[in-house]
């Protein structure tokens, strides 16, 4: 009798706790306006129309591209060495004046036997308020 006090008790916390939680995450969508494979490079211009209020957010948001981007090009890629290259623009604007408002971030993929898969080689990532 103890155990089923015990776990509707547990259940009736756990639905208290859950529905306590009212912020909404939601999804961000960014536009790829350029992608560009040739001689072992991948370059990605990527317009990210949103007002970002924090450095770790453009840092996310570059990471989870090129986490995308390896996996879209990963049979092509296979075993060989390749660079890839992303920046980051405010607007299409700034990408068609070719100002990479939020900086880029460039990878070595399978630099070595020893390093494969993704490895940061130079992270020029800013954080710029909103115009």
């Amino acid at each position: 009798m103890k155990k089923m006090i015990f776990t509707i008790a547990i259940l009736f916390l756990s639905i208290g706790l859950m529905s306590c939680n009212k912020v909404k995450s939601e999804d961000l969508t960014v536009s790829v306006v350029s992608e560009v494979v040739e001689n072992e490079t991948i370059t990605v211009d990527v317009v990210v129309p949103i007002e970002l209020t924090t450095m770790e957010q453009i840092t996310e948001i570059a990471m989870n591209m090129a986490s995308q981007t390896y996996e879209k090009y990963f049979d092509t890629i296979g075993n060989d060495s390749y660079m890839m290259h992303l920046s980051f623009y405010m607007s299409s604007t700034d990408y068609d004046n070719q100002n990479a408002t939020y900086g880029y971030i460039e990878f070595s993929i399978n630099d070595s036997i020893q390093n494969p898969g993704l490895q940061v080689t130079d992270s020029q990532l800013t954080y710029v308020m909103s115009k």
